[in-house]
């Protein structure tokens, strides 16, 4: 049982949770449909049991018109900040499982929601419709565990919430479906702006985690101030949809029916005002299930461009599509490995001068290996026959969004790109023409990087996140009182705390810069199409004795929607102050990762981290002739640029809609993020922590109905546990893949060695953003 799996240490925390089902036969544990009878029951909500009072956290405040000035001036530390003394994972264990019980598990967990209904459907009905914000986007986008932490969904991710409360009652349930006139589709898209009228927790406490508010808060300001100045008389030509302006996404409207005696009941929960029987249109038809057609997807591909016959061929040698519900979820890594069947083969590869890769997809600890390509290279096989394969010139991943109703949206991170901008459009290109591709025995170095794919549909939860990272603390700990044993991990077990520690750039964008860039009563701002978060550690492309680490915010907008023509400027604000906020957080975050990794300075570059340059403002009429391929491309394509620093010199600048105001900072070659980097023997190593009994293992972590924790050392009894034992992989295979005992990939391991690496993996996710 692999402690990188999220959706078993999900499966584990709900089965803790004590389930009442009507109808149980607990002779041979089998669930009987019942099918009530009588009239329609009155939706009459309910208490949901409290827990401890959670901690207020205050969001930053967009500066208004007459502010700018006063924030533009503001002062920000753009050095990592000097840590205060060593890192107490044990501590942060304990803080993690007090924080889990101020949340009431009834109002994260599905399993334990549907129990404190006690069987009453008309309970279910009314926590949707009273509990359960309405968001205005097609299809399914959150699902239902999704949907209860979002606090929101559209018609069909509610019904899908309603549907799995009512199934867990043991009731006959199918879905409706029918279509919405005009006026009717209008005032559900309406009901974007309608606040829930029994709100849950917020979770925003647990979901931020250390991170410094009040520091993300200063520099958005400042960058959203210096932007707005920039921009000047264009903001006049920005503004957002109204709410009314969203009803062509919900004509097609979903909803539940339940049997009811002979008959079929509709429980059609949209409406603030909703009873059971009253449906908003009759249905066209009903089903089961839902279609996959109806669902959001993301697609993965990864594409090598080799050098042939003087140009770029490019293929496709991964490509993989998932649910936007399931995968948002999960714990997705990518990263690459020479292609062989043992460590011979290597040699093989290595001494004929031919190196074939091969990309490998890990959801959850599991892994997908995509097919191979050529890393290229000139030489003799072990025959002493002449060998010229096509280079390697471009390797790019490239993630497409798939909504119903919509056109595909792509974001490309580009991997490696060794074509010289003039040549791009070339069909005559010669090996010698490309820029010199940084390798060693082992193969290039930007085959040595690992990609964390962090995916947000709205639904990431703060009670889970809680959880995890007291998993991983403690598991952090486990490994730590061993550390001559690093090498014998599941690679998915010994990402598990890293994963868990970059996914709060997810919860912290879902948590403050979404609610922040709200108004309430004028704007409302969410998730309405999946976001794809990117994370890179490990091998510097471009030096083997560094460590890398950078993120991109590879597809990141939210839909800022006003509540009528008169705020829909406030809604382009709220886009241009979104921005500002996720690059703050993205640079806050870095900067206390950077002061975690070493005591020796850290190469870091941002566009933030450049704001105190001159800021020049430029469109389609202004690309500059020479400068970043990426910047010239984004102004063609007809986006404002705000510049910091000269254009034909400049690696950041601020991509900005000129409609819609939607703002992303960019780093060359195009990629919304920041990276830095420290030479690998500078990483710090963290303290043993004292020896934890039950045989050195992590803890047990179990999550009581209350919401409260257990932990008790590994082997003292009381139920399965939350973070199971590392799986050791064994000796010898730190190069293949053997019945999903996946290890340290071969680039990392033959360069660096695996417990160096092993210790920067932990040690970073051990600081950054766990202290």
């Amino acid at each position: 049982m692999a402690l990188g799996r999220s959706h078993r240490v999900l499966a584990v925390t709900l089965a803790l949770v004590t389930l009442s089902v009507a109808s149980f036969d607990r002779d041979n544990g089998a669930v009987h449909a019942r099918t009530p009878s009588g009239p329609p029951p009155t939706a009459t909500p309910a208490p949901i049991p409290s827990a401890a009072p959670q901690p207020v956290v205050a969001l930053p405040v967009m500066p208004s018109d007459a502010d700018l000035a006063t924030a533009a001036s503001t002062g920000v530390a753009d050095t990592p900040p000097v840590p205060s003394g060593d890192v107490d994972v044990l501590a942060v264990a304990a803080a993690a499982a007090a924080q889990v019980g101020t949340m009431t598990t009834a109002e994260w967990s599905l399993d334990a929601l549907a129990d404190s209904f006690q069987g009453d459907p008309a309970r279910a009905f009314a926590f949707v419709r009273d509990s359960i914000g309405f968001d205005a986007y097609p299809g399914v986008l959150r699902g239902a565990a999704g949907t209860l932490a979002a606090r929101a969904g559209n018609a069909t991710d509610r019904a899908l919430l309603l549907k799995t409360l009512l199934d867990a009652m043991a009731l006959q349930t199918r879905f409706a479906f029918g279509t919405l006139d005009g006026a009717l589709a209008q005032a559900v898209a309406e009901r974007t702006m309608v606040p829930p009228a029994r709100p849950l927790q917020n979770g925003r406490a647990a979901g931020i985690g250390p991170l410094d508010v009040d520091a993300i808060g200063a520099r958005a300001r400042r960058d959203d101030a210096l932007l707005r100045l920039t921009l000047g008389a264009r903001l006049d030509t920005m503004s957002g949809a109204t709410a009314a302006d969203l009803a062509p996404e919900v004509r097609d409207h979903v909803w539940v029916q339940v049997a009811w005696g002979t008959d079929w009941l509709d429980y059609d929960p949209t409406l603030p005002d909703s009873t059971p029987g009253h449906p908003l249109v009759t249905p066209t038809s009903t089903s089961d299930t839902l279609s996959d057609d109806s669902r959001q997807s993301l697609r993965v591909e990864v594409i090598a461009g080799s050098l042939a016959s003087g140009s770029i061929t490019d293929g496709v040698v991964l490509d993989q599509v998932f649910d936007a519900a399931s995968i948002s979820d999960a714990q997705v890594f990518l990263y690459f490995q020479p292609q062989a069947d043992d460590l011979g083969g290597t040699i093989t590869n290595t001494l004929s001068g031919v190196q074939t890769w091969t990309p490998v997809l890990m959801v959850d600890g599991e892994a997908t290996s995509g097919g191979a390509f050529a890393a290229g290279g000139r030489g003799t096989d072990l025959f002493g026959d002449a060998v010229d394969t096509p280079p390697l010139a471009t390797l790019r991943m490239v993630v497409t969004r798939s909504v119903p109703g919509r056109a595909d949206e792509s974001g490309t991170h580009v991997l490696l790109d060794r074509v010289p901008d003039r040549l791009v459009d070339s069909d005559s290109i010669e090996a010698d023409d490309l820029a010199p591709l940084a390798g060693d025995q082992t193969g290039p170095l930007a085959l040595g990087v690992m990609e964390q794919i962090l995916v947000s549909t709205g639904s990431a939860s703060p009670w889970l996140q809680a959880v995890r990272r007291g998993v991983a603390a403690d598991y952090i700990a486990a490994l730590m009182a061993t550390p001559d044993s690093l090498d014998e991990h599941k690679l998915g077990d010994l990402l598990y705390p890293l994963a868990v520690a970059n996914a709060s750039l997810v919860m912290a964008s879902e948590q403050l810069a979404i609610p922040a860039a709200t108004v309430p009563g004028r704007t409302r701002a969410y998730v309405d199409s999946p976001r794809v978060m990117l994370v890179d550690i490990g091998q510097s492309p471009t030096d083997a004795s560094d460590f890398q680490f950078a993120t991109d915010l590879l597809l990141d907008e939210v839909r800022v929607v006003a509540a009528n023509a008169d705020a829909t400027r406030e809604a382009a604000l709220g886009a241009i102050w979104y921005g500002a906020l996720e690059s703050a957080i993205e640079t806050e975050s870095s900067l206390r990762r950077a002061a975690g990794l070493s005591d020796e300075p850290i190469s870091l570059a941002g566009t933030s981290l450049d704001m105190s340059q001159p800021l020049q403002l430029l469109d389609g009429e202004d690309v500059p002739a020479t400068g970043a391929r990426a910047l010239r491309d984004s102004l063609d394509a007809g986006s404002l640029a705000v510049v910091v620093g000269a254009p034909a010199t400049s690696r950041t600048w601020w991509a900005i809609d000129p409609t819609t105001g939607t703002t992303r900072a960019i780093l060359d070659p195009g990629t919304g993020g920041i990276a830095g980097g420290v030479a690998w023997g500078a990483i710090k190593h963290l303290p043993p922590p004292p020896r934890i009994g039950g045989g050195g293992g992590a803890n047990v972590w179990h999550v009581n109905p209350d919401g409260s924790i257990t932990r008790v050392p590994r082997g003292g009894g009381g139920g399965p546990p939350m973070g199971p034992p590392p799986s050791r992989c064994g000796g010898g295979q730190e190069y293949v893949t053997i019945l999903g005992c996946v290890s340290i990939p071969a680039a990392w391991a033959i360069r660096i060695g695996v417990g160096l690496v092993v210790f920067a993996v932990v040690v970073d996710a051990a600081i950054y953003l766990f202290t």
